[in-house]
């Protein structure tokens, strides 16, 4: 970032970080700032989330705006009027971001989704068939949709580009236009539809920024949406052009081409990024997705920020999320070491752990406790039969559990609560029986790692909390095993009153 100054004003010179330590040239987040709470961040708290994407050296932001965009062509779109961010506000974050080295893309869905669904309820005659969002061989919707990018880029013009999130999660359209077969592989006009829109945007985009980008999302197969689709992403390897980019979403390493046949992605474009909720993964996880991203052809990846949709931690419901708490920071770690190298040994791994978050000479076991304790976290957080939201809220299961041990029981508490309970309280106790003793010996080594100052001290705080707050969200120690018995024998009465 090179900032240059005259006497009567001021400009910033951006260049991006790309740097030739990393194999992976594409490193940013694909991120919702919707779900949850995150809808209520403010500038300052998009700021701290921003420094940790600079400090791992991240360079763009697909930053989700349908919903939260105040549409002035189509009103009806903004979701979320409890946001915090003003329009000026929003040109802030593009600004810090450019500080930071990190390009900004304008996120919004195309043919469905939030703001977008919301303007299908006033023009009913866009909708899909048989699925949410709109058809995307419907005139109008094209228009709408159209539009509504163009108006965020009049408003926010100091963005990069856009980044669109097609509609095909939401399944395919079924009206006849769209249903109609293409070739005998089973290519629809539905696709066709997609991208005749999307040559249509561009084409309008870089009449007003010619030097603006877009990164589109492909690879849904909902319902069949693009799955077998050779004509749909043949369109897509036609239309190459520095300035565009794809998104191959879900584990899709694979496409379906010419004859029918399934091609590696760098058969379609040189711009490939692979999109993964990497938060969910550990380490080694991590590492064999950018492995398997990199030998297919991706040259950069985009994992998910979406904390108010889910984030494998106790701290989804934070405002801002802490980005510096386990298990997210050794997530983060992971990414940035595995895109500089996608072939990096889990060996290797552990070894620049201990370099970045510890002292010279620090014992490797240091690392392992991290590590431990990073995994536990993300599996307790991450079995949906064991929680009661998509996501976890703090202080969740201690509310329940005593609502559960109560007689009689809360009016509250029906049998899908009753089951989910009896999940948890079964899934938590497993998980103390099996790593009480490793909680304790880790506890015990804090002290030692402490007074060795520096990045020790500042760990082994990171470290403490993730103890703490786990002992304290999964009601871990003996003072809690009298409610939690309670609590689950209440459970399974209910259950089995309810199945008699």
């Amino acid at each position: 970032m090179h900032l240059k100054l005259s006497a009567d004003s001021f400009f910033i010179e951006r260049t991006f970080r790309m740097s030739n330590d990393y194999t992976f040239t594409v490193r940013g987040n694909y991120t919702l700032a919707c779900w949850g709470e995150v809808f209520k961040y403010s500038v300052d708290d998009w700021k701290t989330i921003i420094d940790g994407m600079a400090e791992d050296e991240k360079n763009t932001i697909y930053f989700w705006l349908s919903g939260l965009f105040r549409s002035e062509k189509y009103p009806d779109s903004f979701f979320y009027p409890q946001t915090r961010l003003t329009d000026d506000d929003v040109r802030e974050i593009i600004t810090y971001c450019h500080c930071k080295g990190i390009k900004f893309y304008l996120g919004y869905g195309v043919f469905a989704w939030f703001g977008i669904d919301k303007v299908a309820e006033a023009y009913p005659e866009t909708k899909a068939v048989e699925c949410g969002g709109m058809c995307p061989s419907n005139e109008l919707a094209g228009k709408i949709n159209l539009e509504y990018g163009m108006e965020m880029l009049e408003r926010y013009p100091e963005a990069d580009g856009f980044f669109l999130e097609m509609r095909d999660e939401y399944g395919p359209c079924l009206c006849d236009k769209c249903q109609e077969q293409l070739d005998e592989y089973g290519s629809k006009r539905y696709g066709q539809s997609e991208i005749s829109w999307l040559k249509e945007f561009t084409t309008e985009l870089w009449k007003r920024k010619s030097d603006a980008e877009i990164s589109v999302t492909i690879g849904y197969r909902e319902k069949g949406s693009h799955t077998n689709d050779p004509m749909y992403y043949e369109a897509i390897k036609a239309m190459e052009d520095p300035r565009v980019w794809w998104m191959a979403v879900r584990d899709n390493y694979e496409l379906p081409g010419a004859g029918g046949k399934s091609y590696p992605l760098s058969y379609f474009s040189r711009h490939m990024l692979h999109w993964q909720q990497y938060y969910s993964s550990t380490p080694q996880q991590i590492g064999e997705w950018i492995a398997k991203a990199h030998k297919t052809g991706a040259i950069g990846a985009c994992p998910a920020f979406e904390p108010g949709f889910n984030s494998y931690s106790f701290y989804s419901y934070d405002v801002p999320f802490p980005v510096n708490t386990l298990p997210y920071r050794v997530t983060r770690f992971a990414f940035q070491q595995y895109c500089k190298n996608p072939q990096l040994s889990f060996d290797e791994f552990k070894g620049r752990l201990l370099g970045a978050f510890f002292e010279p000479g620090a014992d490797p076991i240091y690392a392992d406790d991290m590590l431990y304790l990073a995994e536990l976290i993300q599996t307790a957080c991450g079995d949906r039969s064991a929680l009661l939201s998509r996501a976890w809220k703090a202080g969740w299961f201690r509310e329940w559990a005593a609502k559960a041990a109560q007689e009689p029981a809360d009016e509250k508490m029906t049998v899908d609560v009753w089951r989910t309970m009896d999940n948890a309280i079964t899934m938590f106790r497993d998980l103390e029986e099996k790593s009480s003793r490793h909680l304790a010996e880790i506890s015990s080594r804090l002290p030692r790692l402490r007074n060795g100052g520096g990045k020790n001290a500042t760990t082994a705080d990171m470290i403490e909390r993730a103890i703490v707050d786990t002992y304290r969200e999964l009601m871990f120690g003996p003072e809690n095993t009298e409610i939690l018995q309670q609590a689950q024998c209440n459970a399974k009465c209910n259950i089995t009153e309810e199945a008699g």
